[in-house]
């Protein structure tokens, strides 16, 4: 499992500047939720896990559904921050790489 940051993706606003914008809310508390996963994130990766080939999951976030993929997985994200996130919470799944 491969997940990615793309400054290409992100806004020209520093992330220091959009922590300062943002602080430290948390709009996706629902990607997280239990409802969320068995309504969305789990029969979405049910029809990805049935076809062959890897995963590109772009605006991948915390990285939510790359915990649903079996096979191979490649996530990129605009936010350096959710990356991030997505590495801490994948820990020892495959390899992650933030550019």
């Amino acid at each position: 499992m491969t997940i990615y940051n793309s400054s290409i993706l992100a806004s020209d606003i520093p992330e220091q500047r959009l922590e300062e914008m943002y602080g430290d809310e948390d709009y996706y508390w629902y990607l997280r939720s239990p409802e969320f996963q068995e309504t969305f994130l789990k029969p979405l990766a049910d029809c990805v896990n049935n076809v062959e080939g890897s995963t590109l999951d772009v605006c991948c976030g915390e990285g939510q559904l790359a915990q649903f993929v079996e096979g191979k997985y490649c996530g990129f994200d605009g936010s350096r921050r959710e990356i991030l996130k997505a590495q801490r919470k994948l820990a020892g799944r495959d390899r992650y790489r933030s550019s």
